[in-house]
């Protein structure tokens, strides 16, 4: 009987030592995504089924978004708002030509592991813009002109809807 209770203390123990490691792996497992968004507040990271992960930025406005899975990253979008809880709009990564339309890329790149640095964002009115196209997805909005600006900046992100 003295070896069966030592024996299942001893797989108690083990269990829980397993436990709170796997634990902390499963909270620093992931993408983490950084940059800089003057004027924000909280930065929220949108998946495309709907999960989101937030972080609060800095006076500065330099953000860490961590512990995002892998799977997730992938045109994931940025959206930010000030410290009043206003909606201040999304970033855009890049601007392409589409046909005889502008589009503004606002996905992130997809990333298997380590961290997706967007770098500097620069405020625009109602959205931001990438200094450079680094972490640029696939994933975009149809623009208002060639500088990029999405449609909806600066309205909360409603837009006219047209019917055809």
């Amino acid at each position: 009987m003295k070896i069966r209770s030592v024996a299942l203390a001893g797989v108690i123990a083990v269990a829980g030592i397993a436990v709170p490691t796997s634990i902390v792996e499963a909270k620093t497992a992931g993408v983490t995504v950084k940059g800089t968004a003057p004027g924000a507040s909280k930065v929220f990271l949108l998946t495309g089924s709907g999960r989101s992960y937030r972080a609060t930025a800095e006076a500065s406005g330099a953000f860490t978004i961590t512990g995002v899975p892998a799977a997730a990253v992938a045109n994931a979008t940025l959206q930010f708002t000030d410290a009043t809880s206003k909606y201040l709009g999304t970033a855009v990564f890049r601007v392409v030509k589409s046909g005889k339309f502008w589009k503004a890329i606002v996905g992130l790149k997809a990333m298997k592991r380590g961290t997706l640095n967007v770098g500097a964002l620069s405020y625009k009115d109602g959205w931001y813009k990438a200094a450079k196209p680094v972490g640029a997805g696939t994933a975009g909005v149809r623009a208002v002109d060639r500088t990029g600006k999405p449609q909806g900046a600066g309205r909360a992100g409603r837009v006219k809807l047209v019917r055809s």
